[in-house]
């Protein structure tokens, strides 16, 4: 038994020799020392840099998977017109991808042109119930893909293939991005992505199988142009009110002058061609809005004040002119506002609805 312990006792004793060995070298070798540390911190930076890189795959895995993506830059392949993807809605089983192409010089835009075809990624399928339906709004390349059915919540791909553009001649191939890769056709083809489910497709309660053009024209398109036009009217209104503030201010201050002057109150006529616009701006510098209030207590001229008056004049002449131009801007506002709720309400007789569309396996 004793011979035992004095055994484990030995190798214990060897053990730990072996590490202040160890730790003399390195502290008695200073490339050695210096040797270990670059490769530890070498080691964490990489396992570091590995464990971002695994997070972000995850991180755009997951997003691909959840998210449907509308930032995509697409052109049909022979024509080369730009298509763009604007926000999409759903409602349980039907959602809703509005499309905007840049034009209808180079190919048509009557919906019935166009065949549908739907892509589920490879190794995923899609329910034999899934149908697609492709509207399109008149003639302003304004068009929306209705989906219907057993709907994964996985990307999927939506080609468009249009039969009747207006090229001179249908010979040779073009190209376009077939889940993110390019492929070479002889078709007329633009091929987009889209997640039917995604955590960022809006829930939108009027869609249903027997909904009313006009009311998928306005969830599609009419109201997120009536919002802009919103905006547009809410910061033409707000600059109207800031200007013609700005111009009771001027108004008010010529009143002072022309009281100070001996002039008639309503006298916005100037006084004399006005050559000293440099130096009656320099005197305007000087005042503050009050000191218009008492301009007798000033040190100011009647010469000075002449062309302090032009000067205001002149500004105020052209805050009228700002704005009467907003107003005109604001009835030009107000003009389109009139033109897309009449557009929407019209929309069924300028729609045209192609129900073609296959399923590729």
């Amino acid at each position: 038994m004793k011979k035992k312990e004095d055994e484990k006792g030995g190798l214990f004793r060897n053990i730990i020799n072996f590490f202040k060995s160890i730790n003399r070298t390195i502290r008695t070798n200073p490339a050695i020392s210096k040797t270990i540390v670059w490769t530890l911190s070498l080691l964490i930076l990489t396992v570091s840099i590995g464990g971002g890189l695994i997070h972000k795959n995850r991180v755009e895995t997951k997003r691909a998977l959840t998210l449907s993506d509308i930032d995509q830059k697409i052109s049909f392949s022979k024509t080369g017109t730009e298509v763009q993807l604007a926000k999409q809605k759903r409602y349980k089983n039907m959602t809703v991808v509005p499309i905007k192409f840049d034009s209808g010089d180079k190919q048509s835009l009557n919906a019935k042109d166009y065949l549908v075809g739907i892509e589920a990624r490879k190794g995923d399928s899609l329910s034999p119930n899934v149908t697609a339906s492709l509207a399109s709004f008149s003639s302003n390349g304004n068009m929306s893909l209705v989906l219907k059915g057993d709907l994964p919540k996985k990307p999927i791909q939506i080609l468009l293939r249009n039969d009747n553009n207006f090229t001179k001649s249908d010979e040779g191939t073009g190209t376009y991005m077939d889940w993110g890769k390019e492929q070479k056709t002889k078709q007329n083809v633009v091929a987009f992505t889209v997640n039917p489910k995604g955590n960022n497709i809006s829930i939108d309660k009027r869609i249903n199988s027997d909904m009313k053009m006009k009311d998928l024209y306005a969830l599609s398109f009419g109201e997120e142009q009536l919002k802009i036009l919103d905006k547009e009217k809410n910061k033409t209104n707000n600059k109207i009110e800031s200007l013609r503030s700005n111009r009771d201010e001027i108004k008010r201050q010529i009143k002072q002058l022309n009281k100070a002057l001996d002039r008639k109150e309503s006298d916005f006529e100037l006084s004399r061609p006005d050559n000293d616009d440099d130096d009656s701006t320099n005197y305007d510098s000087k005042l503050d809005d009050d000191d218009y209030n008492s301009l007798e207590n000033t040190d100011l001229s009647s010469t000075d004040m002449e062309s302090l008056r032009n000067t205001k004049i002149n500004k105020y002449d052209s805050l009228v002119d700002d704005i009467n131009q907003e107003k005109d801007n604001l009835n030009a506002i107000n003009n389109k506002v009139k033109q897309v709720k009449d557009n929407t309400d019209k929309m069924s007789k300028l729609t045209t609805i192609s129900n073609r569309f296959q399923i590729i396996d």
